[in-house]
């Protein structure tokens, strides 16, 4: 990829970014980058190997998160025309399950925050319970299962293979269990564990 655009043009990016009052220190890190564009643009085919490679020179988690808004900020006014907009921070690389989803499965998750918000649920529930959820998703696609139907199988198997896995260990149990001092069994043996 030619970083040509950029290197013509970013002196509009930065005059934008001094007009709106971004600090001299941020303006200076991505002038830096740019200058890193300008010699070693040959070393990078795109925006985000460019910003590979800077992450793979350090490891600070805080550098790298730099570099990848740094080189997110410069990809989006290269390629689209954007000028960065300070209120929003969009790295280059978006880390977490949901950006990894396939379009059924996102759908999912984002169905299950519209329900949830109807349902009253605070939004730090929301966010959790939708990032376990793709989290969960993510796996079934990696392991080749990239629609419901095929997913809802799978889980049907591996609840077998638990329950399974249940009866062997409860087997070896008595058939209750009590506490010390308590004259109630707390563990009755369950319909399908029999």
């Amino acid at each position: 990829m030619s970083f040509e655009n950029l290197l013509l043009n970013y002196g509009k990016l930065i005059k934008h970014m001094e007009e709106n009052s971004y600090s001299k220190h941020c303006i200076l890190l991505l002038k830096t980058e740019i200058n890193w564009l300008g010699k070693n643009g040959c070393l990078a085919d795109s925006y985000e190997t460019a910003c590979a490679i800077c992450e793979k020179q350090t490891n600070s988690s805080e550098m790298r998160r730099r570099y990848r808004l740094e080189y997110g900020i410069l990809k989006r006014f290269d390629v689209d025309g954007i000028y960065s907009d300070y209120r929003r921070k969009e790295p280059l690389v978006k880390y977490g399950a949901y950006h990894h989803l396939n379009p059924e499965y996102k759908d999912v998750v984002d169905r299950y925050k519209d329900a949830a918000s109807v349902r009253g649920l605070k939004p730090n529930t929301v966010k959790g319970n939708a990032s376990a959820g793709a989290c969960f998703l993510r796996s079934m696609q990696e392991r080749g299962l990239c629609s419901l139907k095929r997913t809802k199988v799978s889980i049907r198997f591996s609840l077998m293979a638990v329950q399974t896995a249940c009866r062997c260990a409860i087997k070896q149990l008595p058939r209750f269990c009590f506490l010390p001092g308590c004259d109630r069994a707390i563990l009755p043996a369950l319909p399908w564990m029999q």
